[in-house]
């Protein structure tokens, strides 16, 4: 299913129907100026202006948490700078710390890229955790910063 988008970012209040079954599925971050899709399957954050939006995206592609960071249209950089590639579910919750993402439902395809999310950072012994409780996804450190 990888790789996917780890940010969408738009100002319709509404999607046509590919674009949103391309995104069922996915954990991203989303940012909205004006409405929102109802549809989208994660919940957005909203913003006043365009400028608020590109500044704050900004803001989030600049964050490292646990010795990882972003290194976008690759995946992510690890401490000992080995990049891992695949891991748009992961992206998206990084630039969503520390609030992370509410998605609309937790439906099975979620739960599964939730899962995916936990075994890579397992896998590549990272300092960080997926948490999950009702509607909402976190990546939260659990050793050094």
């Amino acid at each position: 299913m990888d790789p996917g988008p780890w940010v969408v970012a738009g100002g319709e209040s509404a999607l046509p129907g590919p674009a949103l079954d391309a995104l069922r599925g996915r954990l991203f971050a989303a940012h909205w100026v004006q409405e929102p899709p109802a549809a989208l399957p994660v919940l957005p954050m909203r913003h006043p202006s365009w400028r608020e939006l590109v500044d704050v995206l900004e803001q989030r592609l600049a964050v490292r948490l646990g010795g990882v960071r972003l290194a976008p249209g690759r995946g992510l950089v690890l401490p000992d700078g080995a990049i891992i590639t695949h891991t748009s579910s992961l992206e998206g919750l990084l630039v969503a710390y520390p609030d992370g993402l509410e998605v609309a439902r937790m439906e099975p395809r979620l739960r599964a890229a939730v899962r995916r999310a936990a075994l890579t950072l397992e896998r590549h012994h990272l300092p960080l955790k997926v948490v999950s409780e009702d509607c909402r996804v976190a990546v939260v450190v659990t050793g050094p910063r």
